[in-house]
């Protein structure tokens, strides 16, 4: 064989062994890291699932609570709700009053022209905060846009 065969044979093989290591190797990293169910579950394959309960009422089903632990653990997840809740709400005011004064310093910036696109650009975030509060499933992309 003349040196160009052996080259071109050994580039061929180079390129074949990537593809079948690059599938090898695909075909093992995007299995599931956790079984589906009736796959590795038994337990709870076997249970019907209650749709009407929360984790947590399922967790204290496994942990074999008593009443009177059910009751703490609601409480304490009731309090906990309440403190997460006051948080957000904190929270979102101090979000709302950093993005209005940061609109007020790009305003007074901009140039009446520039002013009526960036009034434009903030009424179309605004619609679309809208649309995703009435609707929260059914958050796009930004790379799909409508």
């Amino acid at each position: 064989m003349t040196d160009r065969v052996k080259a071109t044979c050994l580039v061929l093989l180079t390129f074949t062994g990537g593809i079948v290591l690059g599938g090898m190797l695909a075909f093992f990293l995007v299995q599931p890291r956790f079984p589906g169910p009736g796959r590795g579950f038994p337990e709870r394959s076997q249970q019907p699932r209650d749709q009407t309960r929360g984790a947590m009422g399922r967790l204290a089903d496994r942990l074999g609570l008593d009443e009177t632990q059910q009751d703490e653990l609601n409480r304490i997840l009731r309090e906990s709700r309440q403190t997460l809740n006051q948080l957000n709400q904190q929270t979102n005011r101090r979000n709302r009053a950093i993005r209005e004064k940061t609109q007020e310093q790009i305003r007074q910036i901009l140039d009446p022209a520039q002013m009526e696109q960036f009034e434009g650009f903030l009424a179309r975030q605004n619609r679309m905060r809208q649309r995703q509060r009435s609707n929260p499933g059914s958050r796009r992309s930004p790379s799909n846009p409508r």
